[in-house]
């Protein structure tokens, strides 16, 4: 597979001087965390719930997957993966989960020393020979509003570094293995921080150290709308860092999460460290629609019957 949207000069935008020396210990762990939701527009039902914990069958080695009528609203969810990912080809194609739960619903899934990745998809990257990014997208049959989602679990280890890119697109048919052909259908990010700096927050709701904005490094040009976050602490010391995205302004149908290792010194694509990347534990979503579409009194009725307006899991997860 050949990853296209780690082609930008990796070394010249991030790899400053202060992030060479960084220490880092044993497996490390990418985890890309997600709360989507939708603005809020008159005359529209809640946010719909893809709660992976409930939907995930550990079990299956199926590489694409489809949700129906995820949270009763009437739209449909098809999660792909890339087929190179270390943890997958040594379990025979399967792809599990971090589940902090006693017991956890499957055996194969795995443990995270912070909570809020606790449910979340988790993936790892490709330890072959000649290593390039793994993927995993989102695609929603219906354009939707995402909102206050995040990645996170970036660290560093040994002299490895974890990267994660986030990219999202207009279009419901984008081949992840050929991102550039879509270039045109991106849309940016409304918004794109630390946690500290999106919510204004210097303490953090989980974990204080994760929530350090001195533990990410961000993209310094986003230009072209694919933001691309490198972990700057050292995984052995418990540094997990995370960053937080809004698509608010436009509508989407399609994500794409890339994760790549490299060098801490240099841009190379590296297979020297077991990484993984995953993928919420909660997702949120709401269809888009214009401020001035509101349903008819009879379609408020049926949405309420069946539901509609109404979201229950059975392990809900904090926004943040």
């Amino acid at each position: 597979m050949t990853a296209r949207l780690t082609a930008k000069a990796l070394a010249s935008r991030f790899l400053g001087s202060k992030f060479l020396g960084s220490k880092g210990v044993v497996a490390s762990t990418l985890v890309t965390a997600l709360t989507l939701s939708g603005a809020a527009v008159s005359g529209q039902a809640q946010a719909a719930t893809l709660n992976w914990y409930d939907l995930w069958d550990t079990s299956s080695t199926a590489s694409s997957r489809t949700f129906g009528d995820v949270g009763g609203s009437g739209i449909n969810v098809n999660v792909e993966y890339s087929t190179n990912m270390y943890w997958s080809t040594q379990n025979n194609g399967r792809v599990n989960i971090y589940d902090n739960g006693t017991p956890q619903k499957n055996v194969l899934n795995d443990t995270h020393p912070l909570d809020q990745y606790d449910g979340i998809l988790r993936m790892t990257n490709d330890r072959s020979d000649d290593p390039e990014s793994v993927f995993v997208k989102l695609t929603f049959s219906e354009a939707v509003h995402l909102d206050e989602f995040w990645v996170g679990s970036l660290s560093t280890i040994g002299d490895a570094r974890e990267w994660m890119s986030v990219s999202a697109y207009a279009s419901d048919e984008v081949d992840f293995n050929n991102l550039e052909s879509y270039a045109d259908q991106r849309v940016a990010a409304s918004k794109y921080d630390t946690y500290e700096n999106f919510f204004g927050n210097t303490n953090g709701d989980y974990h204080v150290k994760a929530d350090s904005d001195s533990l990410v490094m961000l993209d310094a040009d986003v230009t072209d709308k694919v933001y691309t976050t490198g972990g700057v602490g050292s995984q052995g010391d418990g540094d997990y860092g995370r960053v937080f995205f809004e698509y608010s302004d436009k509508a989407v149908q399609s994500l794409v999460i890339e994760h790549f290792t490299t060098k801490k010194d240099n841009s190379a694509k590296s297979s020297s460290r077991y990484t993984s990347v995953a993928v919420s534990p909660n997702s949120f979503f709401t269809r888009a629609t214009t401020p001035t579409e509101v349903p008819e009194p009879m379609s408020i009725f049926g949405l309420l019957a069946v539901g509609t307006l109404g979201v229950s899991t059975s392990r809900k997860r904090r926004l943040a």
